[in-house]
């Protein structure tokens, strides 16, 4: 029955996509078709509805399928893998997700294995250009340098400041990172919008925000420095709130490789784990980030 329910739920879905809605009688419909299309008999037909519909009763029937059967590579070494993404949707709060299908009773001894199949296709959706890449315009080009121009007015400087700009385009939107070095402190703000003109406005007033949110602090750290803040131009925040160390923890970092510390990381729930990586013994950290991939922090 489950490659009934797996063909059933891609046509779902497609409909989905290609409509961008779906009532619950042509859910219906569509699998009654699928089902016994498929060889399917009376005697399971209960049960085969009632997986259909759980389904959606999990995640939502007003979902938006950005897509469904992805196929994917990754490529090693010595072996290439090879498979497909059952579904990437959005639910109406926004929120991005990955199914896949599974007609099997959940079970904690299951949890890791499906745990490591689900960061394999994040993995995969991360070295798809399909996802990771966009043009960048000279419209863009323009946008992007226009609204930086709106920081000049808070740096002194002898020379020129780089800021350094990445654009990328994901399933779930476009996202802008800019990230502007100095030699005591490193500016860095990025955002994921549906409308890449609109991140870039966004992004820019996030680092506004932050030089007005410590505007005491950067001019300590660069008062001596060649590149200084120029706080007359920097208008402070209405409310300024002191921050406060709320929790101390201690840890002794478990030796393991990264993937398992992923892993771990998911169990958990937390959005970072701390580790001794297996391989060089330093203290290294992985960390989720903001676009749903991965990132590590290696010492030295």
């Amino acid at each position: 029955m489950g490659s009934i329910i797996h063909e059933a739920l891609d046509v779902i879905n497609q409909e989905i996509k290609d409509a961008g809605e779906i009532s619950k009688e042509n859910i219906e419909k569509i699998a009654k078709d699928t089902y016994y299309l498929h060889g399917g008999t009376d005697e399971e037909f209960d049960d085969y509805m009632d997986s259909i519909f759980d389904y959606y009763n999990e995640i939502g029937f007003d979902i938006t399928v950005v897509d469904s059967e992805v196929p994917f590579s990754i490529d090693r070494d010595n072996y290439r893998f090879n498979g497909a993404i059952d579904l990437i949707y959005k639910n109406q709060n926004g929120e991005y997700g990955i199914l896949d299908y599974k007609n099997t009773i959940f079970k904690d001894y299951n949890r890791e294995k499906y745990a490591q199949q689900l960061l394999t296709y994040i993995l995969a959706l991360k070295n798809d250009s399909k996802y990771c890449d966009i043009e960048i315009t000279e419209a863009i080009e323009e946008k992007v340098s226009e609204k930086l121009s709106k920081l000049d007015k808070y740096f002194i400087v002898s020379e020129n400041v780089e800021a350094k700009v990445l654009v990328r385009t994901y399933p779930y939107g476009q996202k802008i990172e800019v990230t502007i070095p100095t030699e005591y402190v490193l500016l860095r703000a990025e955002v994921v919008d549906q409308d890449l003109y609109n991140a870039i406005d966004l992004v820019i007033d996030k680092l506004e925000g932050q030089i007005r949110k410590y505007k005491t602090r950067l001019n300590r750290k660069s008062k001596d420095n060649k590149l200084a803040f120029n706080l007359a131009s920097i208008e402070p925040l209405e409310e300024e709130e002191e921050d406060v160390l709320v929790k101390t923890k201690t840890i002794t970092p478990k030796p393991m490789d990264m993937e398992e510390a992923i892993m771990q990381m998911e169990l958990i729930g937390h959005s970072f784990f701390v580790y001794r990586d297996t391989e060089t013994d330093a203290i290294s950290i992985v960390y989720r980030r903001n676009d749903g991939n991965y990132g590590l922090i290696e010492t030295e």
